[in-house]
C-alpha cells in the first residue's frame, strides 16, 4: 500500500497546468493530516484506485476490491483492462477517461465487470496527481457502483410504463380530478364523453354533470358527497348519469377514489358506460316471456336439473316418456334411470360421468338407452349443458328421439356389411381378371414382335415379287421401246411393238396379281361372299387346296371394317389348314342370323388340343383373329381334338338392313342374263364421258377414243360422284367407268347411273379379273366389263355394240388414225 505520508508529502495536486480543469487541484499536506487521509483512504464507502503513468495499480482500497470481486494483490501491479474493464467497454472507458480529465464533464457513468464476470454499473470521477512541475506522477479515481439506483430507475421507469399502458388501455374511462378541474384521462374517457382532450382539460367538471340525477338529487352535491365518503371510506360505487357532447345522457357506472400525492389529494373517477347494460336489463324482462314460449314449444324434449333433480321440464317430455310435469319434477333424476346402459356401465355411474364432465366446460352429446313408462325401449340423443345462474349450477339436458334413426342405421349396417362380402367377392374375381389381363398382356407383347416380323417378311417378299417379275417385265419393256425409236435397231416396229404390249401384259398380270393376294377390290365392289369365292379359287391355283364356299348374304349390308377383318381371317385359317392339318380341302359356311354374321372355317384333318395350342406360339393367329374380333364385338369358338379335325366359328354383329350410314359391302345372289345386242342403227355421233382415277390412264383412253370416228370425248371424270355431276350435265351416251375409285366406287356409281339415265351405256374397265367382276357390273346395270389391258379394238367394238352400230361396216373407214 502506497504511503502517502512519504510518498506525497511534497506532491500537490494540479490539473492546471496543460488542459485539466481547475476543480480537479487537491493539496496533499504532511503530518497528521496524511494519517487521516490515509484512514478515510481504507474507511471510505466508495471505491478508490491508484494508477500510475505506465497504467499500473499501485493501491486500491478495500470498498474498491470489494466492488470487483479482486484482491488488493490481484489488483496492484495489474492494469484494469486485465480485470475490470469489459473487453466490449474498454474503448469506450479510454475515451471516457480522457474527455474527464480534460474537464469535459467531472464524472461519468460506465459498466465494469467482476471477477465473476458479472457486469455492474459505476460512476467514476477520475483525476491526475501531479509533480511540482505538472508532470503526471498517477492517475487516480473515485468509483461509486450504481447497481441498485440503475436498478429502481428502471423499475421506476418499466412501472411509469405499465401504469401508462394500464391507463390508455383499460375497458373504462378514467378520470384524474384535483379539485374540479380534470388533469388527465384515457383515450376511454374521450370516447365515452365524444369529447377532445382538449376539451376536458380546459373547463370544470360541472359542465358535463345534468341539473339532477336520476333520483332527483343535485348532480354537484351528490358528487360532493361521494368524494368526502370516498375520503372517509374508501371507494364509492355509484351509478351516475352524464352528459356526452350534444348534451345526451349516458348512464355510468362509477368507482370513486381519493390518494394523496404530496400535500395534495386526488380523485380518480372510473367510469363503465352500462347504457346498454340497463336497456338489456329492461329487455331481459321481455325475453324470459320469449323464452318461455320457446322452452315449451321446442321440437326436442328439454329438462333443467339442479341437484340431481328436475326443476323444470317442456310439454315434449312429458310426451316423450309418457310421464305427467308433476310426476317428474317430484321425483329425483335417477328414478327414471333403467339399470344399465349398453356399454355395461351402470346408468348412474354412466350419468354421474357426463355431468363431471359437463362442469369442467365441455359440451357433453351423447346416446341414452331409457324407456317410456309403459316399459317401451327408447334411445335418445342427450345434448347436457351446465351453466351458473347466482352462484348456482344447473345442467339443462336436451333429449332427441332416435329411436327409428338408429333402426335405420341398423339396417344400414347389415346392407354394409353384406355390401363388404359382395366387394371382397368380387375383389376375388376382379384379381383373377387381372391375373388374366397379365397374361393376355404378355401375349399381346409376343404378338406384336410377331406381327412385326411378319410385316418384315411380308415386305420382303413383294420387293422379291417387285424386283424378280414386274421390274424386270418393266426393263424389257422398256428395251423394246428403244428398238421402236431408232431405225438402225429395228426394222420390223410392228413385231416389236407386239413383243412390247406382251411383256406388258405380263407386267400387268404380276402388278393384278400381288394386288389381289394384298387387298383384293373385289371384296368391296362384289360383297363378302363373292371375295370369298375368289379366295377359294386363289387358294387352289397357289396352295392345291379345294375350298367349298357355302351360304350367300342376299342384299346384305355388311360395314368394311367387318369385311375386311372377315376375308383376312379366314384367309389365315385356311393357311393354317395347308400348314397345319395335313389334307386338301376345307369348307368355307357364311351364315347371317338375327343381325349377327356367321362365318366358318372346317377341316377333317389332324386336329389339335385347343388349350394346349394357346399357350404355344403356334397360337399367335388364332389369338390375333380373336382380339380383333373383340374389338369390333365378335368372337371367335375354335373346336379341335387330334385327328378329329377343327372348325374355326367367327360370329360379328353387323347393323340392321336399314342402317344406310354405315359403309358396306354388299353381297348379291347374281343372275344376270346376257345383253342383248342392240339393233344396228345409224349415228352421227357417240357422246363419251370417260371415268377414271388415275390420270395417265384417263388420258390415255381419251387420245385414244378422240381418234375415232364418230366418238366425241364430251368429259373426264375423277370418281364415282364426279361421274354422276357431270352425266347430269353433259348428258353422255357411253359412260366408261373405272372399278376402285375413291370417294364413291364405279359399281355403286353404275348402279346410280343406270337408274337415273336408263338410256346411257355403262362399259366397266379395271384391272380385276372380268369373270369376277363381269357379273357385278352387269347385276349394276353396265353393258358389260372389260379388263384394262383389253386391245383398244375390243374397248372400240363394245362402245359400237353398245349404240347399236354395224361394227362390221364402218370397222375398215373408222380405225384410228
Amino acid at each position: 500500500m502506497v504511503n502517502y505520508e512519504d510518498t506525497l508529502s511534497d506532491v500537490k495536486l494540479d490539473v492546471t497546468p496543460a488542459n485539466y480543469a481547475p476543480q480537479k487541484l487537491v493539496d496533499v499536506p504532511s503530518g497528521s493530516a496524511a494519517n487521516l487521509r490515509q484512514l478515510a483512504f481504507q474507511y471510505m464507502q466508495d471505491g478508490f484506485s491508484v494508477v500510475d503513468a505506465k497504467g499500473l495499480h499501485i493501491d486500491v482500497n478495500p470498498a474498491f476490491c470489494k466492488m470487483t470481486g479482486y484482491s488488493e494483490q490481484e489488483l496492484v501491479g495489474s492494469a484494469p483492462q486485465d480485470s475490470y474493464w469489459p473487453p466490449e467497454e474498454r474503448e469506450r472507458i479510454q475515451i471516457a477517461f480522457s474527455r474527464t480529465l480534460i474537464g469535459e464533464f467531472s464524472e461519468i457513468e460506465l459498466v465494469f465487470k467482476r471477477k465473476n464476470e458479472e457486469r455492474f454499473p459505476v460512476i467514476v470521477n477520475p483525476f491526475a496527481i501531479r509533480d511540482q512541475d505538472g508532470g503526471i506522477l498517477y492517475y487516480a479515481a473515485t468509483v461509486k457502483e450504481i447497481t441498485q439506483r440503475v436498478a429502481m430507475e428502471t423499475a421506476l421507469f418499466e412501472s411509469e410504463e405499465r401504469y401508462r399502458a394500464l391507463f390508455d388501455s383499460a375497458g373504462d374511462a378514467i378520470v384524474i380530478l384535483k379539485d374540479d378541474q380534470v388533469i388527465d384521462c384515457n383515450e376511454r374517457a374521450l370516447a365515452l364523453t365524444g369529447r377532445s382532450r382538449e376539451d376536458i382539460l380546459s373547463n370544470p367538471t360541472v359542465g358535463y354533470f345534468p341539473p339532477t340525477q336520476p333520483n332527483g338529487q343535485d348532480s354537484q352535491q351528490f358528487f360532493a358527497e361521494k368524494v368526502v365518503a370516498a375520503i372517509a371510506d374508501g371507494p364509492q360505487h355509484f351509478e351516475w348519469t352524464g352528459l356526452i357532447a350534444g348534451d345526451v345522457p349516458i348512464r355510468t357506472e362509477v368507482t370513486l377514489t381519493t390518494f394523496m400525492l404530496g400535500n395534495t389529494r386526488y380523485t380518480q373517477s372510473i367510469m363503465r358506460d352500462i347504457t346498454q347494460r340497463k336497456q338489456l336489463e329492461e329487455a331481459l324482462a321481455h325475453s324470459e316471456v320469449r323464452y318461455r314460449t320457446l322452452f315449451e314449444s321446442a321440437g326436442d324434449a328439454i329438462a333443467i336439473h339442479k341437484n340431481s333433480r328436475a326443476i323444470d321440464c317442456n310439454e315434449r317430455l312429458s310426451e316423450l316418456y309418457g310421464l305427467s310435469r308433476e310426476e317428474i319434477l317430484s321425483a329425483t333424476t335417477g328414478d327414471f334411470f333403467p339399470p344399465m346402459q349398453p356399454n355395461g356401465q351402470t346408468s348412474r355411474e354412466f350419468f354421474q360421468e357426463k355431468v363431471r364432465a359437463s362442469r369442467e366446460g365441455k359440451r357433453q352429446i351423447y346416446e341414452w338407452h331409457g324407456r317410456k313408462r309403459d316399459g317401451t325401449a327408447i334411445i335418445t340423443e342427450i345434448t347436457l349443458t351446465t351453466f351458473v345462474i347466482g352462484g348456482e349450477i344447473y345442467e339443462q339436458a336436451i333429449a332427441r328421439d332416435i329411436t327409428q334413426r338408429k333402426q335405420m342405421e341398423e339396417a344400414l349396417l347389415d346392407l354394409n356389411r353384406n355390401l363388404e362380402e359382395r366387394v371382397a367377392q368380387r375383389t376375388d374375381e376382379l384379381e383373377k381378371v387381372c391375373a388374366e389381363l397379365l397374361q393376355r398382356n404378355a401375349q399381346f407383347r409376343a404378338l406384336a414382335s410377331r406381327l412385326t416380323q411378319a410385316e418384315n417378311e411380308e415386305r420382303r417378299r413383294i420387293a422379291q415379287v417387285l424386283h424378280d417379275n414386274h421390274q424386270q417385265l418393266i426393263v424389257a419393256a422398256k428395251f423394246r421401246v428403244e428398238l421402236l425409236q431408232g431405225k438402225d435397231y429395228c426394222a420390223n416396229a410392228n413385231e416389236v411393238g407386239r413383243q412390247v404390249l406382251e411383256i406388258l401384259d405380263q407386267a400387268l398380270e404380276v402388278s393384278r396379281s400381288l394386288t389381289m393376294e394384298l387387298a383384293p377390290p373385289i371384296l368391296f365392289g362384289s360383297g363378302l361372299v363373292v371375295a370369298l369365292q375368289w379366295l377359294a379359287r386363289w387358294m387352289e391355283e397357289n396352295y392345291q387346296l379345294q375350298v367349298d364356299v357355302i351360304g350367300s348374304l342376299p342384299m346384305t349390308r355388311v360395314p368394311k371394317d367387318v369385311s375386311t377383318l372377315l376375308f383376312q381371317a379366314v384367309r389365315e385359317l385356311l393357311l393354317n389348314v395347308v400348314k397345319h392339318s395335313g389334307v386338301r380341302s376345307a369348307t368355307v359356311s357364311v351364315m347371317l342370323e338375327h343381325n349377327q354374321l356367321q362365318v366358318a372355317v372346317a377341316d377333317a384333318g389332324a386336329g389339335f388340343d385347343v388349350v394346349s395350342a394357346l399357350e404355344t406360339p403356334r397360337s399367335f393367329g388364332l389369338f390375333s383373329i380373336q382380339e380383333r374380333l373383340i374389338l369390333l364385338g365378335g368372337h371367335l369358338e375354335v373346336i379341335s381334338q387330334p385327328g378329329r379335325g377343327t372348325t374355326s366359328q367367327m360370329a360379328i354383329p353387323i347393323p340392321a338392313a336399314d342402317d344406310t350410314n354405315t359403309p358396306f359391302a354388299t353381297d348379291l345372289q347374281i343372275s344376270v342374263d346376257e345383253p342383248v345386242l342392240a339393233q344396228p342403227t345409224r349415228v352421227t355421233s357417240i357422246r363419251i364421258l370417260v371415268t377414271d382415277d388415275h390420270a395417265p390412264a384417263r388420258a390415255s383412253l381419251t387420245q385414244i377414243l378422240s381418234l375415232v370416228s364418230k366418238f366425241e370425248i364430251v368429259g373426264e371424270a375423277v370418281d364415282g360422284l364426279d361421274a354422276l355431276h357431270k352425266a347430269r350435265l353433259l348428258q353422255p351416251d357411253i359412260v366408261l367407268m373405272d372399278l376402285t375409285m375413291p370417294r364413291l366406287d364405279g359399281l355403286e356409281a353404275t348402279r346410280r347411273l343406270t337408274a337415273e339415265f336408263p338410256r346411257v351405256k355403262v362399259i366397266g374397265l379395271s384391272m380385276h379379273d372380268p369373270a369376277e367382276m363381269q357379273p357385278q357390273m352387269r347385276a349394276a346395270g353396265a353393258y358389260c366389263f372389260l379388263h384394262k389391258s383389253t386391245p383398244a379394238d375390243d374397248l372400240i367394238a363394245a362402245i359400237r355394240a353398245a349404240m347399236g352400230l354395224d361394227v362390221q361396216e364402218d370397222t375398215a373407214k373408222d380405225e384410228p388414225e
